[in-house]
């Protein structure tokens, strides 16, 4: 098919680190086609037992209604504690995109 890309071309995450020590790392768009890589990787890191799930967020370069219900998906099966999920540096788009759906209070935002 000439012309189609994967959807994965537009969001790297990835996993850096090691142990307790692991942060999701995105970089590039989290919309209707990319929004499962993030909630696989972060299921992972929950399953893996990770607390707090930390999600360095400062290369999110877009972020739709798909993104926000990965991350509040994951808000509740971290038990709904916000301490739990860490945006680490989210960008000013995630930033502004999460305090317009009224969920910004749902998670840790930190700046380094």
């Amino acid at each position: 098919m000439v012309g189609l890309t994967s959807p994965y071309e537009y969001l790297k995450a990835v996993v850096a680190g090691a142990g307790d020590e692991r942060v999701l790392v995105l970089k590039g768009e989290v919309d209707l086609h990319t929004a499962p890589l993030l909630a696989e990787r972060i299921a992972e890191l929950i399953a893996a037992g990770l607390r707090p799930v930390v999600v360095d967020m400062a290369d999110v370069t877009f972020l739709d209604s798909c993104g926000i219900d990965a991350l509040c998906r994951a808000y509740e099966a971290l038990d709904r504690r916000p301490e739990a999920l860490v945006l680490l540096r989210p960008s000013p788009i995630v930033r502004r995109v999460l305090e317009l759906a009224g969920v910004d209070s749902l998670f840790t935002l930190r700046e380094g």
